[in-house]
């Protein structure tokens, strides 16, 4: 969904790309806030690698996702006592807002809260880390379950290569490789009649190509390439 605020910040990104771990995932999410968009068709849009942004990877998609998933609490917080952290760190005037959510949810909420690299960015949240910590954890005593636990998972993409096979030789390997396993313990791969079924292994109904499989597919999807 479009953030409201994020209406009034400026069009266009820095035109240098930074050399942070985080700019894949930060310039994902400009273009998700700014244009609306869902992550997913951004994420395999042709024109974004043509336009020079940075090419989005596994990890890049998962942190904009989870970020997106704690904006509310982000945006929550910097809101808290009449935006005090939000001018402590000069948040309206950065240009790259992308950016700055991803290393605020990195600090506050990530698995191991902490941020990598550098930059400017970084050092003015560094420079609030205290205040920002506690303000996390005054956010979460006032709006119990309101951030996303750690059991939260998404569902894995892969794109099939139709230059090299079928896409529906692909899912029906899937499918049958999993059944002979015994399917899926998170619920993906149910039973019927005491026997268990494959997964649910979908083609995507808007890009072409892409497979959704269940959350717990990363643990065999590199046997199921082989």
């Amino acid at each position: 969904t479009r953030c409201p605020r994020f209406e009034n910040f400026a069009r266009e990104e820095p035109t240098t790309m930074s050399s942070s771990p985080y700019q894949s995932a930060a310039s994902l999410l400009n273009d998700h806030l700014r244009g609306g968009r869902g992550l997913k068709s951004l994420a395999f849009d042709p024109s974004r690698s043509n336009a020079k942004r940075a090419r989005v990877d596994r990890s890049a998609y998962a942190t904009v996702c989870k970020t997106v998933q704690h904006l509310p609490a982000i945006d929550g917080l910097l809101d808290a006592d009449g935006g005090r952290l939000r001018r402590a760190i000069g948040f309206d005037s950065m240009r790259n807002k992308g950016m700055a959510y991803v290393l605020l949810f990195e600090l506050l909420f990530s698995k191991y809260r902490s941020i990598r690299g550098g930059g400017k960015i970084k050092r003015l949240i560094a420079g609030q880390e205290k205040a920002l910590r506690a303000a996390a954890e005054e956010y979460r005593r006032r709006n119990p379950g309101s951030v996303a636990g750690a059991d939260v998972r998404f569902p894995r993409y892969v794109r099939v290569n139709t230059l090299a096979c079928d896409v529906s030789q692909v899912v029906s390997s899937v499918r049958d490789g999993r059944a002979q396993d015994g399917g899926e313990s998170d619920g993906a791969g149910a039973k019927e009649d005491g026997r268990a079924r494959g997964p649910q292994v979908y083609l995507d109904a808007h890009v072409p190509d892409l497979l959704v499989l269940p959350p717990s597919s990363s643990s065999w999807l590199n046997s199921e390439d082989d």
